[in-house]
């Protein structure tokens, strides 16, 4: 139950200096469920990253809004995901010496 036929995936970016921008589309096909079957569905995510080293260590900001499209989609019978939201951060990597 509830494994998609069909997944595929396509991603799309550009990288300036210390700003990075990605797109990725995902389409997943219908799958069975335990009392109906499932629809198919396709949602997007956007992703802005800025990276910057300070004292030795790189940090990154970064913004990612999920399901761009808004898509009206189900994972698991009668468990609604959820529409447009997004993630807001901040990531810090200790540099190896």
């Amino acid at each position: 139950y509830y494994t998609p036929q069909h997944q595929a995936f396509a991603r799309i970016g550009f990288t300036f200096k210390d700003f990075r921008a990605t797109y990725q589309h995902n389409y997943t096909s219908t799958s069975e469920g335990i009392n109906a079957d499932l629809a198919a569905y396709q949602v997007g995510e956007l992703s802005l990253n800025y990276g910057y080293k300070k004292a030795k260590q790189d940090w990154q900001l970064f913004f990612r809004l999920h399901n761009v499209w808004d898509a009206s989609y189900f994972v698991i019978e009668r468990r609604a995901m959820p529409g447009r939201h997004f993630t807001l951060g901040m990531s810090k990597y200790l540099n190896r010496i």
